[in-house]
């Protein structure tokens, strides 16, 4: 049921992330300066997006999709702090806070 819950959440926040994407290009929203209602709206979509996949993978872990392991739940893990640290950057980002540190 864990795993089950987690696909569907990561398919979700994959197509908000697709749907994002397209809208980003069509309307030519790839760059800072343009800070519209626009370019805030898909940024927002981004983080959303971002957002589902850090809840898939903490649901991954959970379930213990990497299985007993210790590998599988440090790679696992490793990927959680590495979402965590693009979420944070993110938030921070929309706030006007410098956070490329935390981003990749």
């Amino acid at each position: 049921m864990k795993i089950r819950a987690t696909a569907i959440v990561g398919m979700v926040a994959a197509a908000v992330w697709i749907v994002a994407l397209v809208i980003e290009y069509q309307y030519g929203l790839r760059t800072r300066g343009k800070s519209s209602t626009q370019y805030n709206a898909d940024q927002a979509a981004f983080y959303v997006a971002q957002f589902g996949y850090l809840v898939m993978v903490i649901g991954l872990f959970w379930s213990r999709a990497g299985g007993e392991e210790w590998f599988g739940r440090v790679a696992i893990g490793i990927w959680i702090i590495a979402n965590t640290a693009i979420v944070l950057g993110q938030a921070l980002g929309a706030f006007g806070i410098n956070a490329f540190s935390l981003l990749p």
